[in-house]
């Protein structure tokens, strides 16, 4: 009997363009254009953008709120049911599962199921409208346990787990002054167009999900290697990451104890109204103050910070519109309300300082080139008549504090899976001996999570500038792109203005 291995190619983008787009396992990946014919559900978009604070947005020509096009956050008041569509898994993986949340992880389960049940009406009337089974709402209590705040080591933030690059893929804006990753309404938006694409590249919901956690194209490649597009299959084969083929039992047995959580020891909990469900969407079309709407509109300045946790700070730039979720019995009040023009805050240059301990080799230019400081102000700055400086010497640098927030800072490895202590130790020039007395280990065992301080070594946090890529930052603190990229969890060079980079530097 032979089996169709071919994926549909009139509904895959050019492969080699989804390359460009995948990232590391575990994070959620874009796809090139859009892939269902069907028409989507209208999505407020924003450009997104790196404002700068001293610059000052002039005045849309257009009305501050444009409340013709509203809509509301619920589609309907009604309850909506699980679907209980059919998964394909593995039972001992289903068992393992299953077991893990009722006894050993029974308290922290808890705690997402009370996050969930929250928003798992909101959930559920979202990937209803965009015709998706509402079964994904346990995909998101797995993610995160629905804890909107919550961001990984790799960079992955919000209820959803986007990456950056990801989220403005699919109509988020990240920036320094919004991140709508952390938002629910917009983010469940975002991610039911992602699974869309996913769904109809691989038909299959085991697969979709599977690529959620994996990665499209990891998945794509286990299927032409296998020849079979069965997850089970694929799962026996050990054609997946382990980590994937326990992805898919692992929703189902979230499911299961959702429908059931009473009689797991779970206590019952109603599905809660949040406060989106009486909330609408209006479209802000100029750059506006959080508090100065408030003030005008008489919203709570609580309730609107509740219903919109993407907003960073008081004062957001717009550029063509932002979405604005606000009570719905306050829509016709903003229709008539005149907004003053905005003007961003000044922000106050630091005058904190940073410290640089003197390295074999370093003479106060090069001290001066990697700080980006002229060699006179590091001079007067630390009273040096001449030019003689000595290796383990402490000199303050002066407005370091402006890209530089930490100098101090200890070096922390995180160990991960099939590394040991002479493996770390060679990464950073070290012997086994420096860690374990740095840690104070009798012994060598360590253990995948675990934090290890690295010796003789501390992190500089750089803030990334216009301009900058890894290459130019890579040899303004004298490190390799391949440590950076380490040392922050990159998978690739890609870097954005405003980003935070942890630098390896000796202590």
């Amino acid at each position: 009997m032979s089996v169709n291995l071919e994926i549909d190619v009139t509904k895959l983008p050019s492969i080699i363009g989804l390359l460009t787009l995948l990232t590391s396992c575990a994070s959620v990946r874009p796809l090139i254009g859009t892939l269902d014919d069907k028409p989507q559900a209208p999505v407020h978009t924003v450009e997104s953008i790196d404002a700068h604070p001293e610059e000052v947005e002039e005045l849309a020509q257009s009305e501050a709120f444009e409340v013709d096009g509203t809509r509301d956050v619920y589609a309907d008041n009604k309850n909506i049911s699980d679907d209980n569509i059919a998964l394909e898994y593995e039972p001992k993986h289903y068992s393992f599962w299953f077991n893990y949340f009722t006894k050993r992880d029974h308290a922290r389960f808890k705690r997402h199921l009370k996050n969930g049940f929250e928003y798992k009406q909101l959930v559920f009337h979202i990937l209803k409208e965009h015709g998706l089974p509402t079964d994904l709402f346990y995909v998101g209590l797995i993610e995160s346990g629905y804890n909107n705040r919550i961001k990984s080591s790799a960079g992955a933030a919000g209820p959803w787990q986007f990456m950056p690059k990801t989220a403005k893929h699919y109509g988020l804006r990240v920036d320094s002054q919004v991140d709508e990753r952390w938002n629910i309404y917009k983010s469940t938006h975002a991610a039911a167009r992602y699974f869309s694409d996913l769904y109809n590249i691989f038909g299959s919901w085991e697969l979709a999900m599977a690529a959620y956690n994996a990665g499209e194209y990891r998945i794509i490649r286990s299927i032409r290697k296998g020849k079979t597009r069965s997850y089970r299959e694929l799962v026996q084969k050990k054609l997946i990451p382990k980590e994937t083929a326990y992805y898919v039992p692992k929703v189902a047995a979230a499911r299961a104890l959702v429908q059931s959580e009473e009689k797991y020891g779970f206590f019952h909990i109603k599905d809660k109204d949040s406060l989106y469900g009486s909330a609408a969407l209006v479209e802000v079309n100029q750059s506006f103050s959080l508090s100065k709407v408030s003030k005008l509109s008489s919203i709570p300045h609580k309730t609107l910070k509740e219903m919109n946790p993407d907003i960073k700070s008081d004062w957001i730039r717009v550029r063509g519109a932002y979405g604005l979720l606000v009570p719905k019995a306050h829509v016709s009040t903003l229709a008539n309300l005149e907004l003053p023009k905005a003007r961003a805050p000044r922000r106050s240059v630091a005058s904190n300082s940073g410290i640089h301990k003197v390295r074999s080799g370093e003479n106060l230019s090069v001290i001066a080139h990697r700080y980006n400081v002229n060699v006179s102000d590091l001079k007067r700055a630390n009273n040096i008549r001449g030019s003689r400086i000595y290796v383990g010497q402490k000199l303050t640098v002066p407005g370091a504090g402006r890209s530089v927030a930490s100098i101090a800072k200890k070096m922390v490895h995180t160990v991960s899976r099939g590394e040991n202590l002479s493996l770390i130790a060679k990464k950073y020039g070290l012997n086994a001996s420096d860690l374990r007395r740095a840690n104070k280990m009798r012994g060598s065992r360590i253990f995948p999570g675990q934090k290890l301080e690295v010796p003789g070594a501390s992190i500089i946090t750089y803030r990334v500038r216009s301009g900058d890529n890894l290459s130019k930052i890579a040899q303004r603190f004298g490190v390799s792109v391949d440590e950076i990229r380490r040392t922050n969890g990159l998978s690739n060079s890609v870097i954005y203005a405003n980003q935070k980079l942890n630098i390896p530097s000796e202590g």
